[in-house]
């Protein structure tokens, strides 16, 4: 856990830009982890793009946000894409999936089974 979370920290010290996005279809804990994710990086004075295909769900308009939610990919992607609170690349949806690198992806998650 410590080599990975040094690991994020580096990725976070050395790159600019990211893509914050969690499960389609969010519940409150994508919603949470995307919101907080953005207010670090925006502090940290990252470019951050906050995503979900599904955009933001009306029960969470209260929820103060960093930037908006956006439902397209932008071009160019950012250098680095965070996935939260998804055991489950498919469920990221299909407007996401086809653009994913896993060699500049973060996966946070706590579901068991996590591939």
């Amino acid at each position: 856990m410590d080599q990975a979370l040094e690991t994020i920290c580096r990725i976070i010290k050395e790159n600019d830009s990211f893509l914050v996005s969690a499960h389609a279809n969010p519940d409150g804990d994508a919603m949470g982890s995307t919101i907080a994710l953005g207010y670090i990086l925006t502090q940290l004075g990252k470019e951050v793009v906050l995503f979900n295909q599904s955009g933001l769900p009306e029960r969470y308009l209260w929820m103060n946000l960093p930037g908006p939610i956006v439902r397209e990919v932008p071009d160019p992607l950012p250098q680095w894409t965070f996935i939260l609170d998804c055991g489950n690349l498919d469920r990221v949806g299909p407007v996401l999936l086809p653009h994913v690198n896993a060699e500049r992806t973060i996966n946070i998650d706590h579901h068991i089974g996590n591939p």
